[in-house]
């Protein structure tokens, strides 16, 4: 059954913003979402794929603004757990293309890493049978650089891992650089280049995170470098940037 033109148009809408956490615009599409699945009593039919969908991305938004808020990913997997829970069970190849990207946009609120994992695994699988009827490399891209997220946090916070995650890592690396080769896109070289800060705040390399975020800035905007440099000191535990200033400055101070 295809979608409503209305949903889709909301649902077009909410994938434009790629997760970039502007809360208005997040309040925005919910509210039209809720309003859609009332005026279509949709409620009526909990098992329409619009009323699905429409709950998912509800769903999807809620977990986002938990994690823009608190960047507690335990706290907003509770919001995204019903959904999570249902791909996790479903079979890959009954989902669509929205279902895909919602799935995607979901994949660093999973309950642990395995789940992410596991996810991933069959996400990737329904990504290349897209490949046929839709451009598929920004999706895969979207993927890795979700992932790598997903990965760093699980360093951090998932208790007891028995994932490579080293391995891992290097893998999606891999996978980005050659998607940065073949096909020469200023949005997978952006993917490209926060993966590898993100691979080098995994490895706790102040110089490396500094470095790479400046370049961030210089050649896509101050705003998205802020972005990744708070998510470094969020890791690091210390304003990685101020220091490296300081060290810059007390390193020029010792050859006066």
């Amino acid at each position: 059954m295809l979608l409503k033109p209305k949903l889709e148009a909301i649902v077009e809408e909410f994938f434009k913003l790629a997760g970039n956490h502007d809360l208005d615009k997040y309040n925005e599409i919910r509210n039209r979402l809720l309003n859609f699945i009332r005026d279509e009593e949709l409620f009526l039919d909990t098992t329409d794929r619009n009323f699905i969908l429409a709950t998912y991305i509800i769903r999807l938004i809620d977990a986002d603004k938990v994690y823009a808020g608190t960047t507690n990913s335990k706290e907003a997997y509770l919001y995204a757990k019903p959904f999570l829970e249902c791909f996790m069970e479903s079979d890959l190849n009954e989902w669509d293309y929205y279902e895909l990207k919602l799935l995607i946009g979901a994949i660093n609120f999973t309950e642990n890493i395995e789940q992410a994992m596991e996810l991933a695994s069959k996400a990737q699988k329904r990504v290349y049978q897209f490949k046929r009827v839709r451009l598929i490399e920004i999706l895969q891209a979207t993927l890795d650089l979700n992932m790598s997220a997903r990965i760093l946090n699980a360093k951090y916070f998932d208790d007891d891992v028995q994932i490579d995650l080293v391995a891992q890592f290097d893998s999606l690396l891999i996978r980005l650089e050659c998607l940065v080769n073949e096909k020469k896109n200023k949005t997978l070289e952006l993917f490209f280049l926060v993966a590898r800060i993100r691979w080098n705040i995994f490895n706790r390399d102040c110089s490396q995170v500094v470095s790479l975020c400046n370049s961030l800035d210089d050649r896509f905007g101050e705003e998205i470098g802020q972005m990744i440099k708070n998510e470094a000191d969020f890791y690091m535990g210390t304003n990685v940037f101020e220091s490296d200033e300081i060290r810059e400055r007390e390193g020029e101070g010792l050859t006066d």
